[in-house]
């Protein structure tokens, strides 16, 4: 049994859902982690799904389905789904830390990651904080992390036209 199998064995917490998620608390950063892992066959990475913002980790078990031999990686966000809220705003670079650190108390070294929307922003963030553990990077839906507005008017009006 593997170091991650054994702590998952101790912090099981709720019985699998639909998807074949099983349904995990871990406690970092002071905090309580929903965490949802899915077993898969054993080929290639693992995929962490980073979800968008406010959203629990049953959002996305119509694709967790659909992923049959893949092994998954999912968890509520600080202050989302069923996970503890934090008690001060969080830098994106903080989220990224608290994916790692999750990681390694899973016993995952590499990952492929695919972030949906906000969960983008961090899949972003994560590979280049620690672009040793990401494989692969899928962004689905999401931005390119920044502000996404340009500092003029006029320059936003432009991006707008479909005449250039």
């Amino acid at each position: 049994m593997s170091t991650a199998e054994m702590i998952l064995d101790e912090v099981q917490d709720a019985p699998h859902i639909a998807s074949g998620l099983e349904i995990y608390w871990l406690t970092t950063t002071g905090l309580n982690i929903r965490v949802g892992i899915r077993r898969g066959s054993g080929k290639g990475k693992p995929l962490l799904l980073l979800n968008g913002i406010g959203a629990s980790l049953e959002v996305l078990e119509s694709f967790i389905n659909a992923m049959e031999d893949t092994e998954i990686i999912i968890f509520d966000m600080p202050g989302a789904g069923k996970s503890d809220t934090q008690t001060f705003p969080w830098l994106m670079r903080s989220y990224a830390r608290l994916t790692a650190t999750l990681l390694d108390q899973l016993g995952y070294t590499t990952v492929d990651v695919l972030g949906l929307s906000w969960g983008g922003a961090l899949a972003q963030q994560f590979a280049k904080q620690y672009p040793q553990r990401c494989n692969k990077l899928v962004l689905c839906a999401t931005g390119s992390g920044s502000s996404m507005f340009p500092g003029k008017p006029g320059t936003l009006f432009r991006m707008m036209s479909p005449r250039r």
